[in-house]
Protein backbone atom coordinates (compact mmCIF):
# COMPACT_ATOMS: atom_id res chain seq x y z
CA UNK A 1 0.00 0.00 0.00
CA UNK A 2 3.10 2.55 1.07
CA UNK A 3 5.60 0.93 -1.19
CA UNK A 4 7.05 4.02 -2.03
CA UNK A 5 7.80 4.76 2.05
CA UNK A 6 8.89 1.13 2.64
CA UNK A 7 11.42 1.22 0.16
CA UNK A 8 12.36 4.61 1.34
CA UNK A 9 12.60 2.88 4.68
CA UNK A 10 14.65 -0.11 3.79
CA UNK A 11 16.90 2.17 1.47
CA UNK A 12 18.13 3.90 4.40
CA UNK A 13 18.70 0.78 7.04
CA UNK A 14 20.86 -0.64 3.93
CA UNK A 15 23.08 2.72 3.54
CA UNK A 16 23.46 2.94 7.17
CA UNK A 17 24.63 -0.73 7.46
CA UNK A 18 27.00 -0.09 4.66
CA UNK A 19 28.42 2.72 5.48
CA UNK A 20 29.20 1.46 9.22
CA UNK A 21 30.49 -1.97 7.06
CA UNK A 22 32.92 0.06 5.39
CA UNK A 23 34.53 1.79 7.43
CA UNK A 24 35.02 -0.86 9.91
CA UNK A 25 36.60 -2.56 7.10
CA UNK A 26 38.96 -0.02 6.23
CA UNK A 27 40.47 -0.08 10.29
CA UNK A 28 40.32 -4.06 9.87
CA UNK A 29 42.13 -4.04 6.77
CA UNK A 30 44.22 -1.43 7.78
CA UNK A 31 45.39 -3.60 10.42
CA UNK A 32 45.79 -6.79 9.22
CA UNK A 33 48.35 -4.97 6.98
CA UNK A 34 50.58 -3.35 9.11
CA UNK A 35 50.11 -6.68 12.03
CA UNK A 36 51.79 -9.18 8.57
CA UNK A 37 55.07 -6.81 8.61
CA UNK A 38 57.71 -7.51 10.37
CA UNK A 39 59.83 -10.40 11.99
CA UNK A 40 59.18 -11.12 15.68
CA UNK A 41 63.41 -11.80 15.80
CA UNK A 42 63.97 -7.95 14.74
CA UNK A 43 64.76 -5.13 16.76
CA UNK A 44 63.70 -2.10 15.14
CA UNK A 45 65.32 1.01 16.59
CA UNK A 46 64.19 4.64 16.55
CA UNK A 47 63.97 7.83 18.38
CA UNK A 48 62.51 7.94 21.41
CA UNK A 49 59.05 9.80 21.86
CA UNK A 50 58.75 9.63 17.65
CA UNK A 51 55.51 8.32 16.39
CA UNK A 52 56.49 6.98 13.65
CA UNK A 53 59.72 6.10 11.43
CA UNK A 54 59.07 9.58 9.02
CA UNK A 55 59.81 11.64 12.36
CA UNK A 56 62.81 9.18 14.03
CA UNK A 57 66.40 10.00 13.51
CA UNK A 58 69.07 7.90 14.47
CA UNK A 59 72.89 9.53 14.52
CA UNK A 60 76.02 7.49 12.86
CA UNK A 61 77.80 7.63 15.63
CA UNK A 62 74.59 5.96 17.63
CA UNK A 63 74.05 3.17 14.72
CA UNK A 64 77.71 2.19 14.82
CA UNK A 65 77.93 1.62 18.82
CA UNK A 66 74.85 -0.42 18.86
CA UNK A 67 75.84 -2.78 15.67
CA UNK A 68 78.79 -3.96 17.72
CA UNK A 69 76.26 -5.38 20.31
CA UNK A 70 76.86 -9.20 20.46
CA UNK A 71 73.32 -10.40 20.79
CA UNK A 72 72.77 -8.90 17.31
CA UNK A 73 72.70 -12.03 14.62
CA UNK A 74 76.01 -12.58 12.10
CA UNK A 75 76.35 -13.73 8.77
CA UNK A 76 78.89 -16.84 8.08
CA UNK A 77 81.06 -14.06 7.10
CA UNK A 78 80.93 -12.17 10.26
CA UNK A 79 78.93 -9.13 8.40
CA UNK A 80 76.34 -8.37 10.60
CA UNK A 81 72.33 -8.27 9.93
CA UNK A 82 71.50 -5.23 9.76
CA UNK A 83 70.07 -2.07 7.78
CA UNK A 84 69.03 1.51 8.05
CA UNK A 85 66.91 2.99 6.30
CA UNK A 86 65.55 6.59 5.26
CA UNK A 87 61.37 7.28 4.73
CA UNK A 88 59.81 10.25 3.14
CA UNK A 89 56.49 10.74 1.87
CA UNK A 90 55.30 12.11 -1.41
CA UNK A 91 52.32 13.09 -3.37
CA UNK A 92 51.62 11.16 -6.68
CA UNK A 93 48.73 11.29 -8.32
CA UNK A 94 46.32 8.71 -8.67
CA UNK A 95 45.65 6.25 -11.49
CA UNK A 96 41.96 7.11 -12.09
CA UNK A 97 42.61 10.88 -12.48
CA UNK A 98 40.76 12.08 -9.06
CA UNK A 99 43.85 13.76 -7.27
CA UNK A 100 47.07 12.81 -5.82
CA UNK A 101 47.79 10.21 -2.63
CA UNK A 102 50.67 9.88 -0.48
CA UNK A 103 53.05 7.43 -1.42
CA UNK A 104 55.99 6.17 1.02
CA UNK A 105 59.31 6.38 -0.72
CA UNK A 106 61.94 4.16 1.47
CA UNK A 107 65.80 4.31 0.52
CA UNK A 108 67.29 0.70 1.32
CA UNK A 109 70.49 -0.82 1.71
CA UNK A 110 70.76 -4.43 -0.10
CA UNK A 111 71.06 -5.51 3.24
CA UNK A 112 67.36 -5.08 3.77
CA UNK A 113 66.11 -7.56 1.96
CA UNK A 114 67.81 -10.31 3.77
CA UNK A 115 67.26 -8.80 7.35
CA UNK A 116 63.56 -7.41 6.69
CA UNK A 117 62.35 -10.79 5.04
CA UNK A 118 59.27 -12.03 3.27
CA UNK A 119 60.56 -9.42 0.11
CA UNK A 120 59.82 -10.90 -3.04
CA UNK A 121 60.40 -9.59 -6.95
CA UNK A 122 57.49 -10.74 -8.53
CA UNK A 123 57.99 -9.19 -12.07
CA UNK A 124 61.28 -7.01 -13.69
CA UNK A 125 63.83 -6.69 -11.33
CA UNK A 126 65.66 -5.34 -8.05
CA UNK A 127 66.81 -2.55 -8.13
CA UNK A 128 70.79 -1.63 -8.96
CA UNK A 129 72.81 0.10 -5.97
CA UNK A 130 73.97 3.71 -7.43
CA UNK A 131 71.19 3.34 -10.56
CA UNK A 132 68.28 6.26 -10.34
CA UNK A 133 65.51 2.75 -10.31
CA UNK A 134 63.07 2.01 -7.89
CA UNK A 135 60.47 -1.34 -6.95
CA UNK A 136 57.27 -0.98 -6.33
CA UNK A 137 54.93 -2.47 -3.87
CA UNK A 138 52.11 -4.52 -5.91
CA UNK A 139 49.49 -3.19 -4.14
CA UNK A 140 49.72 0.40 -5.50
CA UNK A 141 50.64 -0.38 -9.19
CA UNK A 142 46.68 -0.02 -9.87
CA UNK A 143 46.15 3.19 -7.95
CA UNK A 144 48.97 5.32 -8.78
CA UNK A 145 49.62 6.38 -12.12
CA UNK A 146 52.73 6.28 -13.65
CA UNK A 147 54.36 3.38 -11.84
CA UNK A 148 54.32 0.28 -14.04
CA UNK A 149 57.53 -1.31 -15.47
CA UNK A 150 59.78 0.56 -17.15
CA UNK A 151 58.03 3.85 -16.75
CA UNK A 152 60.06 7.11 -15.42
CA UNK A 153 58.80 8.17 -11.91
CA UNK A 154 59.81 11.62 -10.97
CA UNK A 155 60.84 13.07 -7.76
CA UNK A 156 62.08 16.34 -6.92
CA UNK A 157 63.90 16.91 -9.75
CA UNK A 158 65.07 13.59 -10.96
CA UNK A 159 63.65 11.10 -12.96
CA UNK A 160 63.80 7.08 -11.64
CA UNK A 161 62.85 3.95 -14.11
CA UNK A 162 60.54 1.38 -12.67
CA UNK A 163 62.23 -1.83 -12.86
CA UNK A 164 60.58 -4.27 -10.74
CA UNK A 165 57.41 -5.16 -8.19
CA UNK A 166 57.83 -6.58 -4.96
CA UNK A 167 55.20 -8.11 -2.52
CA UNK A 168 56.09 -8.82 1.03
CA UNK A 169 53.69 -11.35 2.24
CA UNK A 170 50.66 -8.94 2.44
CA UNK A 171 52.51 -5.98 4.59
CA UNK A 172 52.64 -2.73 4.71
CA UNK A 173 55.73 -2.34 2.68
CA UNK A 174 53.64 -3.46 -0.40
CA UNK A 175 52.14 0.23 -0.69
CA UNK A 176 55.63 1.48 -0.56
CA UNK A 177 58.37 2.73 -3.32
CA UNK A 178 62.23 1.19 -2.65
CA UNK A 179 65.12 2.28 -3.75
CA UNK A 180 68.58 2.48 -3.29
CA UNK A 181 70.11 4.30 0.22
CA UNK A 182 73.10 5.99 -1.28
CA UNK A 183 71.23 7.53 -4.11
CA UNK A 184 67.98 8.73 -2.69
CA UNK A 185 70.18 9.55 0.48
CA UNK A 186 71.94 12.00 -1.26
CA UNK A 187 68.86 13.56 -2.49
CA UNK A 188 67.11 13.69 0.64
CA UNK A 189 70.60 15.76 2.01
CA UNK A 190 70.26 14.62 5.70
CA UNK A 191 73.54 13.18 6.54
CA UNK A 192 74.99 10.16 7.34
CA UNK A 193 72.12 8.83 9.69
CA UNK A 194 69.02 7.16 8.63
CA UNK A 195 65.70 7.11 10.44
CA UNK A 196 65.28 3.82 11.60
CA UNK A 197 67.92 1.08 11.88
CA UNK A 198 66.62 -2.80 11.91
CA UNK A 199 68.52 -5.30 13.26
CA UNK A 200 68.18 -9.33 13.30
CA UNK A 201 68.76 -10.58 16.76
CA UNK A 202 70.28 -13.99 17.86
CA UNK A 203 67.50 -14.55 20.24
CA UNK A 204 64.06 -12.65 20.25
CA UNK A 205 63.66 -12.95 23.69
CA UNK A 206 67.09 -10.52 24.19
CA UNK A 207 65.23 -7.43 22.75
CA UNK A 208 63.61 -6.38 26.19
CA UNK A 209 67.33 -6.34 27.28
CA UNK A 210 68.76 -4.85 24.41
CA UNK A 211 66.17 -2.27 24.88
CA UNK A 212 67.18 -1.53 28.16
CA UNK A 213 70.78 -1.11 27.43
CA UNK A 214 70.34 1.63 24.53
CA UNK A 215 68.35 3.54 26.61
CA UNK A 216 71.10 3.31 29.63
CA UNK A 217 73.48 4.73 27.35
CA UNK A 218 72.95 8.36 27.98
CA UNK A 219 73.72 9.64 24.96
CA UNK A 220 71.22 8.26 22.84
CA UNK A 221 67.74 9.39 22.72
CA UNK A 222 66.50 5.47 20.87
CA UNK A 223 64.80 2.10 21.39
CA UNK A 224 64.73 -0.83 20.36
CA UNK A 225 60.99 -2.45 19.89
CA UNK A 226 60.01 -5.55 18.60
CA UNK A 227 59.91 -5.25 14.48
CA UNK A 228 56.06 -6.76 14.62
CA UNK A 229 54.89 -4.90 17.32
CA UNK A 230 56.44 -1.53 16.30
CA UNK A 231 53.75 -2.30 13.15
CA UNK A 232 50.94 -3.26 14.74
CA UNK A 233 51.17 -0.28 17.54
CA UNK A 234 51.49 1.64 14.52
CA UNK A 235 47.71 0.62 13.28
CA UNK A 236 46.24 1.36 16.75
CA UNK A 237 46.12 5.23 16.68
CA UNK A 238 44.04 5.23 12.67
CA UNK A 239 42.18 2.37 13.60
CA UNK A 240 40.69 3.93 16.08
CA UNK A 241 39.66 6.79 14.44
CA UNK A 242 38.14 4.88 11.98
CA UNK A 243 36.18 2.91 14.39
CA UNK A 244 35.12 5.75 16.19
CA UNK A 245 34.06 7.43 12.77
CA UNK A 246 32.15 4.58 12.07
CA UNK A 247 30.05 4.31 15.22
CA UNK A 248 29.40 8.36 14.95
CA UNK A 249 28.22 8.25 11.23
CA UNK A 250 26.06 5.16 12.16
CA UNK A 251 24.68 6.66 14.96
CA UNK A 252 23.26 10.17 12.95
CA UNK A 253 22.61 8.42 10.15
CA UNK A 254 20.66 5.68 12.31
CA UNK A 255 19.04 8.60 14.05
CA UNK A 256 17.92 10.19 10.72
CA UNK A 257 16.81 6.58 9.06
CA UNK A 258 14.49 5.91 12.30
CA UNK A 259 12.92 9.78 11.66
CA UNK A 260 12.45 8.72 7.84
Amino acid sequence: VRWQVTLLAVSGIALVVAVFAILLSMSSGFQAALRATGRPDNALIVQRGSASELTSGVRIDDRNIILADDRIARKPDGSVMASWEWVVVMALPKADGSGATNVTLRAVKPESFEVRGGINITSGRNFTPGLDEVIVGRKIMGRVAGLQLGQPMKYMDKRFTVVGVFESQGGAFESEIWGDFDVLGAMFQRGAGSNSVVVRMKDASQIPAFDKWIRAQPQMQLQAVPESRYYDEQAGPLANILRGLAAFVALVMGVGAVFG
